[in-house]
């Protein structure tokens, strides 16, 4: 019996093998059992993640780092780059600010980590918050483009708030600063006066005074603060708001009502469109919570439902949210690999993607630069060194390489000999010679020599595979289910969107074809790959990947199967 299985859709990306019986479900049909380093796009394609571009390293004692973002403005993002003793503030390519851009901290070995950096609507000032660690300001002159920090000084700061007893976490909502959470009082919240972020005072009882003291008794750690509709608190065993009889939240009219029972991490949780994202206790589960007019509640899915095999032996650490061009929300793991997901809340189906870099991976941060989405990574493949790498500032005038940590070389007098690759030193790379893939090199002394002459670029960076691997395939019959059957792809097709000839099982078909001309690369295709005669099982499931460093796009993919009932 021969059918012809076509699958249009990969929205669904990579998903748990828990659901190989369901092969008649939406997520069956548009996900893979493998999906690695690929955007599952919701209009449907596989799509390339790209590279990172290497901008630079970082000597540490302590291989111990923090990437937070602090977005100025809806075009200019700086990183703040926490390492033990030592803050260093840049945008993602690394221009530093006018004045201000490395700061003395009294944070230690230890304690990066769990810093907590609150941003001030505007874009001028954050707090940076740590349990053991006095309450300290970063605030912004986007005139003068400087930054200064220092210890805030606060008025008439609760007693209790000295030595290595501090607020850990923190969120800006109805003109106050919410802090929360110290070693002695973890079920704890206070807020500043209104309009006044550095001064509890309390002694009037006018609604505008501070809000000290709230204790949410047996509720669990606050694990998390944010502001929205509502002031949403996520502690280890549930999600609660604050609220009033009002709608202004004072001292005199608080009260705080349960909204569910799933707990959280010690991880920021973030607002994406109208949802907050948060990572579970344990961290097994990215929770997604959405307010319902219906039942007058703030309601909770699980994001990773489908895709629980990404924490197997693993979870989640941080969230990051990269809204531009595609809406991506980057999950980082313990592992020190990361995933992406693609959330498209007018759509049914949503993917995950590992995007993994072998476990270097030891912090992340988002922002927007020209309102194009910008991630930055920290990574810690070298002993004693940090590489600060990001995807392209640009997507419409940079070029997008697809290896990670890539470097664009210095072109010796000889055309062949590369340097400025010292970062890649002893590491096999992947080498792009004026858009042609030229064999692999292992950087030595911060160079490599060329097989051949180069003319104008040359790139050099480490390889990330994406890889797709289809779901086991049950076509149906007159008489049921073919999940046992053997079957055999006599012809197997993959469409291409602008991308070279992929590996389909290992296999590649020709690269080179009649119409491009000698000597110069060839290009990218949007066209049908297809290959022949692959073996005899009952899945039928290909693998289609790329191990050049060239993008690989998948629309589609269809072919001629035979089954047989052996």
């Amino acid at each position: 019996m021969k059918t012809f299985p076509l699958q249009t859709s990969f929205a669904g990306g990579e998903v748990t093998d828990k659901i190989l019986g369901r092969t008649e479900s939406v997520i069956y049909q548009q996900g893979a059992i493998i999906m690695e380093n690929m955007i599952a796009d919701s209009r449907g394609p596989a799509l390339d993640r790209g590279g990172t571009e290497f901008e630079s390293e970082k000597a540490v004692a302590t291989e111990e780092v923090l990437l937070e973002e602090f977005q100025v403005t809806g075009d200019k993002v700086y990183l703040l780059r926490f390492t033990p003793l030592l803050l260093e503030i840049s945008t993602p390519d690394g221009t530093a600010p006018a004045v201000g851009a490395s700061h003395v901290i009294v944070h230690t070995a230890g304690q990066i980590s769990t810093i907590r950096v609150v941003p001030v609507p505007g874009g001028n000032a954050a707090y940076i918050l740590h349990e053991n660690v006095a309450v300290y300001k970063l605030t912004y002159n986007i005139t003068t483009d400087t930054f200064t920090y220092a210890a805030v000084t606060f008025t008439a700061k609760p007693t209790s708030w000295t030595g290595t007893n501090w607020p850990a976490v923190g969120a800006v909502f109805q003109g106050r600063l919410w802090l929360g959470r110290t070693p002695s009082a973890p079920e704890t919240f206070w807020a500043s006066k209104s309009g006044l972020f550095e001064d509890f005072t309390n002694v009037s009882g006018n609604p505008d005074e501070a809000i000290l003291a709230v204790t949410m008794e047996h509720y669990g750690a606050i694990q998390w603060m944010i502001g929205t509709k509502n002031f949403v608190i996520g502690t280890l065993t549930g999600e609660y708001i604050v609220k009033s009889d009002t709608g202004i939240v004072a001292s005199d009219d608080i009260q705080i009502d349960r909204q569910s029972t799933h707990g959280s991490s010690f991880a920021d949780a973030r607002m994406i469109g109208d949802r907050i994202f948060h990572i579970s206790a344990g961290g097994k589960k990215i929770r997604m919570m959405e307010y319902s007019f219906s039942k007058n509640n703030w309601i909770s899915d699980e994001a990773n439902f489908f895709a629980d095999q990404l924490v197997e032996n693993d979870h989640f650490t941080k969230i990051v949210w990269l809204p531009n061009p595609t809406n991506l929300l980057f999950a980082q793991r313990e592992s020190g690999n990361g995933t992406l997901f693609t959330w498209e809340a007018e759509v049914e189906v949503h993917g995950w993607s590992p995007y993994l870099l072998d476990g270097a991976l030891v912090s992340c941060a988002g922002g927007l630069v020209n309102g194009n989405s910008v991630l930055t990574l920290a990574t810690n493949r070298r002993t004693g060194i940090i590489d600060y790498e990001h995807t392209p500032i640009d997507p419409d005038l940079d070029p997008t390489y697809y290896m990670d940590n890539w470097v664009s070389g210095t072109i010796g007098g000889d055309n062949r000999t590369i340097t400025g690759l010292a970062h890649l030193n002893g590491f096999d790379c992947q080498v792009l010679v004026d858009g042609a893939v030229h064999p692999n090199e292992t950087p030595s002394g911060g160079s490599i020599t060329l097989d051949f002459d180069a003319t104008s670029t040359v790139i050099v960076g480490l390889q990330y595979t994406p890889k797709v691997k289809t779901m086991p395939i049950d076509t149906g019959s007159q008489e049921g289910t073919t999940k046992a059957h053997f079957k055999q792809f006599s012809k197997y097709l993959v469409h291409i969107l602008d991308s070279a000839v992929p590996l389909i099982d290992g296999s590649r078909a020709p690269t080179r074809f009649p119409a491009t001309p000698m000597g110069t690369p060839e290009p990218l295709r949007t066209d049908f790959i297809e290959v022949s005669l692959l073996g005899w099982d009952r899945q039928a499931q290909v693998e289609i990947s790329q191990d050049l460093p060239v993008p690989l796009n998948i629309l589609a993919v269809f072919g001629e199967l035979s089954q047989e009932n052996f």
